[in-house]
């Protein structure tokens, strides 16, 4: 197949990527508010299976039909789910603690390039759409 000199590539117009796992650094903002007893590694562990579990949750509400629920419910009810595998973690986890490492998925730090790179695309022209299975009260 040829291609003739007078046909134009097609022209990006708008540009559409992950939010938050790319733009956002959620795994340092979770880990900074699990308590701090927990060892580096076991905090890492914790809140990689925690992001999972919620993903799996997701899915299995979807594939039964179920409604689109609140994210701090899904957070909440995973992240009583997954204490209950690891019982000795679990008196760390006051009401406290429970409330701060679910509101931490709403306060989550930006990678530091992110803003230089999201003003070079608009620089370009195109428009910046982002997808997020998050919550829109992240700050």
């Amino acid at each position: 197949m040829t291609t003739s000199s007078t046909t134009k590539k097609p022209q990006i117009k708008a540009v559409l990527f992950d939010f938050m796992g790319t733009c956002l650094d959620w795994h340092s903002s979770i880990v900074s508010k699990l308590p701090t007893t927990l060892s580096s590694e076991m905090k890492s562990s914790f809140a990689l299976e925690w992001r999972q579990a919620y993903f799996d949750a997701n899915t299995a509400r979807i594939r039964k039909g179920e409604a689109v629920e609140d994210i701090d419910i899904t957070h909440r009810r995973t992240l009583f789910q997954l204490l209950d595998k690891y019982p000795d973690m679990k008196p760390l986890f006051t009401q406290d603690v429970q409330e701060q490492v679910i509101a931490a998925w709403h306060n989550q730090k930006a990678w530091s390039d992110v803003a230089g790179a999201l003003e070079k695309l608009r620089e370009r022209g195109w428009e910046i759409f982002v997808h997020a299975n998050g919550t829109v009260s992240v700050s």
